[in-house]
C-alpha cells in the first residue's frame, strides 16, 4: 500500500480521487502543479468547481454510465481552469473502484495535459482554413495536379478561366487542353522537375475552353515534396494573358501611330534623362543637324551645341532638372554634322519623380534660322527707321554748329582779302627799287594797315579759326555716332564698350530730349560686353526715346523740365553688367504692366509708337544676349528700366566717363 500511495503522489501524470458526488478526496502533487493549487486548497473541493463552465456537462455525460453501473471506465477530452484564470486542456480517463455490493465507493482520475497539442491543432486547423480561403478566393487560376499530370484540385477562377467546371477538370490531364507544342514543353518541363533538375519554372501556355475558344495564360508551377523528400504534387498558378496581349497589342500599335505622327513633325522632339543624354529623337533631328537618330541616341545633349551657347545651355538643363525651372523657352545654335550652324527655338517641360526632382527633360526645337535672318533684318529696318524719325532732331543738331562754322569761315575769307592786300602793299615796298625816302614809304605802309585794321584782325582771326574747328568738331561728333549707331555689323558680336555705345546713343537722341528733360549720366567702369552692338544700340534709343516721350507728355505745356538718369555698375556677383534708364514721366498703369513687352501694344497715341520697340528690346536682350529686361515703374512718378548682360568672369573693367 505505501507503495501505491507514493506511485500516486509522484508520478509525473495527475492523479485524483473523487467521490460519487464530485467531491476531491485526494490529489497528487503533478495534478497540483497542473493546476496550480496547493493540496489543502483542492482537497474537499467539487471536480465542477474547476471544470470550464463549457465542459462541466460533457463530464457529468461521462460519468453517469460509470456510476449507473453500465461501464466501468470512460475517456474524454475537457478543459480545466487553473488558479490564475487560465485554461488547462486534458484527457481524462475515469474509472470505478466498487463496493462489494458493486456500487462506487470513489472515482479514480487520470489527468495528462495536451494544451500544447490543442494549440498546435488550432494553428493547424487555422492555417488549414487561411489556406482554403486564399486557394479558393484567389484571383488566380489555381491547380493542384498529381504526378501524372491530372489535376487533383482547382479553385473558382480557374474553371472560369477554361470555361469548364470542375468536376470535369477533374477528370482531365493539364496537358489534354494543350496543342502539340504547349503539351511537349509540359511534360519536358515536368521530367525537369522530377529529375531534381529545376523545381519549378514560368511558361505561357494557351489552353482550350470548352466551348472551342482559347485563353493565354501565365503558368507559373512549382513541385510539392514531402518529408521524405520524395515529389508529391505540383501547384500551378494561371494568370490571363488575353487582356494584357490584347493591351500590349494596342500599346505597340499606339506607338506605332505616335512615333509616324511625331516623325510626320517639322520641329524636332527630343527627350533627354538626368545624365543629359538623348532618350528619344524623332526624323525632323535628321533633317536639322545631319546626324541619324540612331546614332545621336545615348548622345551627350551638348555635343550638337554651339560652343559659344553651351555654357547658357548647361545653366537652363540644369535648373530644369532641378525643378527650378520646369518649363521654359531659349533659342541657341545647333552645329551640323557638316559643321555648318542653324539657329533653333527651343519649348521644354520637365518631367519629375517623386521626389519633385527632374527625371528627364521634354521638348522641342523648332529651325528658326531664316525667321533670325528677318528678325535681324527687321530689327535693323526698325532701327534705322527710328534713325530716319530722328534726322529732322540730328540736322538740327549739326544744322546750329554749321552756322557759326559758316560764319566764321565767310570773316576769314573777308579778313584773308584784307590781309592779302596788306601783304600785297609790302611786297610792292620790298621789291620798289625806286630812289624814295624811308620815310615816304613807311607812310605808304602805314596808310595800307589803317586800311586793314590789322590789330583787330590779329586778334579775332585765331579766335575765328578756334571756333570753326570747334563747330567741325561737334559736327564729326554727331556724324561719328550716327555712323556707330547705324552701322549694320551682320549680327556678329564683339566685345564691346557699353558705356561709349549709351554715349553715342545719347548723342543721337538729343534733339528727342533736349527741350523736356535734363540727362544725368553716372557710367561706372564695366568690363566689355560680348555683344552684338548694334542690336544693343537700338535698344538703349528704344528707351531713351520712350523716356523723353514719357516725360514730353508730363511736362508738356509748363514750364517744367524731367530727369532721365542713366547710370551702369558691374554686378561682381553674378557677372553681370548692369545698365538703368530712369525718367520721371507719366508711368504705366498697373492693368498694363503685364503687356509692356508684348508685339504691336502701345500706350503712345496714334503715329507716335508702333508697340514694335520694347518688344525688340525684350528679344535682344533676353534672347540674343542672355540678358534681362525688367522694369519698375508708379503711375505718375515714372519708369526705371534694368538691363543686365552677362560677361565673362575674368573680363577687364573699363572706365568710361
Amino acid at each position: 500500500m505505501m507503495d501505491l500511495a507514493h506511485d500516486f503522489h509522484h508520478t509525473a501524470v495527475g492523479h485524483t480521487v473523487v467521490s460519487p458526488a464530485g467531491e476531491m478526496i485526494a490529489v497528487n502533487d503533478a495534478l497540483c502543479r497542473l493546476l496550480q493549487y496547493d493540496e489543502a486548497e483542492l482537497l474537499g473541493r467539487s471536480v465542477y468547481d474547476i471544470t470550464h463552465p463549457d465542459d462541466v456537462a460533457k463530464t457529468v455525460e461521462a460519468t453517469r454510465p460509470i456510476l449507473d453501473n453500465v461501464a466501468e471506465e470512460s475517456t474524454l477530452e475537457k478543459r480545466y481552469i487553473r488558479k490564475d484564470g487560465s485554461v488547462v486542456h486534458m484527457v481524462v480517463a475515469i474509472s470505478a473502484v466498487r463496493e462489494l455490493d458493486g456500487s462506487v465507493a470513489y472515482l479514480l482520475g487520470l489527468m495528462q495535459d495536451i494544451t500544447r497539442r490543442k494549440e498546435a491543432e488550432d494553428d493547424l486547423r487555422a492555417s488549414e482554413d487561411l489556406l482554403r480561403v486564399c486557394f479558393d478566393g484567389s484571383a488566380s487560376g489555381l491547380a493542384v495536379v498529381g504526378l501524372d499530370g491530372r489535376f487533383l484540385r482547382v479553385n473558382d477562377e480557374l474553371c472560369t478561366l477554361l470555361g469548364r467546371p470542375a468536376d470535369e477538370l477533374l477528370e482531365m490531364c493539364s496537358v489534354e487542353l494543350m496543342d502539340g507544342d504547349c503539351a511537349a514543353d509540359t511534360l519536358s518541363q515536368r521530367m525537369r522537375m522530377l529529375s531534381g533538375e529545376c523545381t519549378g519554372y514560368r511558361a505561357e501556355r494557351r489552353l482550350q475552353r470548352a466551348d472551342g475558344t482559347c485563353v493565354d495564360l501565365a503558368l507559373n508551377v512549382a513541385l510539392v515534396r514531402g518529408p521524405d523528400g520524395q515529389p508529391k504534387y505540383v501547384v500551378s498558378q494561371a494568370t490571363d494573358l488575353s487582356e494584357t496581349n490584347r493591351m500590349e497589342h494596342e500599346l505597340r500599335a499606339g506607338e506605332a501611330r505616335t512615333r509616324s505622327v511625331l516623325d510626320s513633325l517639322a520641329e524636332v522632339v527630343f527627350q533627354f534623362d538626368a545624365q543629359a543624354r538623348f532618350t528619344f529623337l524623332n526624323r525632323a533631328w535628321e533633317a536639322l543637324t545631319g546626324y541619324s537618330v540612331a546614332g545621336s541616341l545615348g548622345c551627350l545633349v551638348g555635343n550638337f551645341v554651339h560652343a559659344d551657347d553651351r555654357a547658357h545651355a548647361a545653366t537652363m538643363r540644369n535648373r530644369a532638372l532641378s525643378g527650378e525651372f520646369p518649363r521654359g523657352d531659349l533659342r541657341f545654335r545647333v552645329v551640323r554634322v557638316d559643321q555648318s550652324v542653324r539657329f533653333v527655338e527651343c519649348h521644354f517641360r520637365t518631367l519629375s519623380n517623386v521626389t519633385g526632382a527632374g527625371s528627364a527633360v521634354l521638348g522641342t526645337l523648332v529651325d528658326i534660322t531664316d525667321r533670325r535672318r528677318l528678325e535681324v533684318e527687321l530689327s535693323h529696318a526698325h532701327k534705322l527707321e527710328a534713325v530716319g524719325q530722328l534726322a529732322a532732331g540730328v540736322a538740327h543738331e549739326i544744322n546750329t554748329p554749321m552756322q557759326f562754322v559758316g560764319d566764321n569761315l565767310h570773316f576769314l575769307h573777308e579778313s584773308f582779302e584784307e590781309l592779302l592786300t596788306l601783304l600785297c602793299a609790302y611786297r610792292e615796298q620790298l621789291h620798289d627799287t625806286s630812289p624814295r625816302s624811308d620815310v615816304k614809304r613807311q607812310k605808304q605802309l602805314d596808310a595800307a594797315e589803317d586800311g586793314v585794321d590789322f590789330a583787330f584782325l590779329q586778334s579775332e582771326i585765331p579766335l575765328a579759326a578756334a571756333q570753326a574747328l570747334e563747330g567741325v568738331r561737334r559736327v564729326t561728333t554727331i556724324v561719328s555716332a550716327m555712323k556707330a549707331f547705324g552701322h549694320p555689323d551682320q549680327g556678329e558680336r564683339r566685345l564691346a564698350d557699353m558705356n561709349e555705345a549709351l554715349q553715342n546713343t545719347l548723342t543721337v537722341a538729343r534733339n528727342e530730349y533736349k527741350y523736356v528733360a535734363d540727362i544725368d549720366v553716372d557710367l561706372g567702369p564695366i568690363p566689355l560686353v560680348d555683344c552684338v552692338a548694334s542690336d544693343l544700340n537700338q535698344v538703349f534709343l528704344n528707351l531713351i526715346v520712350n523716356a523723353a516721350h514719357a516725360i514730353g507728355d508730363t511736362v508738356i505745356g509748363t514750364p517744367d523740365r524731367g530727369l532721365i538718369t542713366v547710370h551702369t555698375a558691374f554686378d561682381e556677383k553674378h557677372h553681370d553688367v548692369v545698365i538703368t534708364i530712369a525718367d520721371t514721366g507719366t508711368g504705366v498703369a498697373p492693368e498694363l504692366v503685364e503687356r509692356i513687352f508684348e508685339p504691336f501694344f502701345t500706350t503712345k497715341s496714334v503715329g507716335r509708337g508702333t508697340g514694335q520697340g520694347l518688344a525688340i528690346a525684350h528679344t535682344i536682350v533676353a534672347e540674343r544676349h542672355h540678358g534681362s529686361l525688367t522694369f519698375e515703374t508708379a503711375l505718375g512718378v515714372g519708369t526705371t528700366f534694368t538691363i543686365r548682360l552677362p560677361v565673362d568672369a575674368d573680363c577687364e573693367a573699363v572706365s568710361q566717363s
